[in-house]
């Protein structure tokens, strides 16, 4: 049992294992509440716990952008690719990730009312690089 507990804390003791972490439960969350009927407690109750674990995985991303940049520098300053659409196949993936993180804050400040932003828009902005960052990473 302790081997157990000791592998979960190492787990959870890094940024990537609580950010997987995170991201499991609030997927169960929304999984588990399409069992129950729309007005039932439990549907509401696990859909509120979704929302507040998405927004606890937004805010453990907010200094994300300095490492995707950091990323995004250090691949371009390294010798080119031999395969050049290999080279644009990355070079796309981490223009996704750069545009990826700034349009996710910036809708969910406008989902919080934080600034005046048509949310919705910026949400299908953020949808739009996420999959393009997943498809040229899948490509490449």
């Amino acid at each position: 049992m302790s081997t157990l507990v000791s592998q979960t804390v190492d787990v959870l003791d890094c940024y990537e294992g609580r950010d997987a972490a995170i991201t499991f439960t609030l997927y169960i969350c929304c999984f588990l509440s399409g069992f129950y009927p729309r007005k039932s407690n439990l549907h509401r109750s696990l859909q509120r716990i979704f929302k507040r674990l998405e927004d606890c995985r937004v805010v453990l991303r907010l200094y994300d952008d300095i490492t995707i940049l950091r990323d995004s520098l250090t691949y371009e300053l390294r010798p080119g690719e031999r395969n050049w659409i290999v080279r644009i196949l990355k070079c796309l993936h981490y223009l996704s990730w750069l545009a990826y993180y700034p349009s996710e804050h910036i809708s969910w400040l406008g989902e919080m009312k934080m600034i005046d932003i048509d949310s919705k828009l910026w949400e299908f902005y953020t949808n739009f690089f996420w999959s393009a960052a997943l498809l040229t990473s899948a490509l490449w």
